[in-house]
């Protein structure tokens, strides 16, 4: 489905907003069937089923009658929808690859660092800052850390599940498309998981650009 109508495209346009669209996908589902696979509020994915429908992205397709009201169950209208980027309300695309992934980075630098500083408090460590040092390998490198001397080891079995990480390498073509390859196998491998805690799994990759 070619999504040209400016509300419906700004409901998709949004990574927040149209991540509550999954469950609807490909299968009818309830509103509260919705929240367990998403892991998500019960008012919260009915705020957004209203919307997809205001904006005719959801259509009703049955009601299962109950004591008091009827359990409402919905599914997308399309398995598929395609976004012009004239249908949105950036001035380029690059502005719009940009806002796309600024709010999640936000939000997963936030979680990655309170879930740190949980994890250090609960060892007795509460100053942080940062460290710059070389590695073994000879590099320069750079990291939060509760001291010169404080190694909080991460991949402790009681340690938070959190990474955070940005390295710079020098890569010939080929190498590039290998790791390229491997990072999106990896996250296919762990996408559309239901497990009892939602996790966010950010993996980039890209030249610098020289200025």
């Amino acid at each position: 489905m070619i999504v040209e109508a400016p509300n419906a495209a700004r409901a998709l346009a949004d990574p927040d907003t149209r991540r509550f669209l999954e469950p609807f996908l490909g299968r009818e589902c309830s509103a509260q069937q919705a929240a367990k696979d998403l892991c998500e509020d019960l008012d919260r994915v009915l705020t957004r089923v209203r919307r997809f429908l205001r904006v005719k992205l959801l259509r009703v397709t049955r009601l299962e009658p109950r004591a008091g009201r009827p359990v409402k169950f919905y599914q997308a209208v399309a398995d598929r929808f395609f976004i012009p980027y004239s249908s949105t309300k950036f001035e380029s695309f690059e502005a719009w690859f940009v806002a796309e992934f600024a709010r999640r980075e936000e939000n997963l630098a936030l979680s990655v660092s309170k879930e740190a500083l949980a994890w250090g408090a609960s060892r007795g460590h509460h100053a942080v800052g940062k460290r710059v040092f070389q590695g073994p390998d000879g590099s320069l490198r750079a990291d939060f850390a509760f001291g010169p001397d404080v190694d909080l080891d991460l991949l402790h079995p009681a340690a938070p599940a959190i990474a955070y990480t940005v390295a710079f390498t020098g890569l010939d073509h080929g190498s590039a498309k290998d790791l390229q390859c491997e990072l999106l196998a990896l996250a296919e491998k762990y996408a559309g998981r239901k497990g009892e805690q939602l996790y966010s799994l950010r993996l980039a990759l890209a030249p610098v650009q020289r200025e």
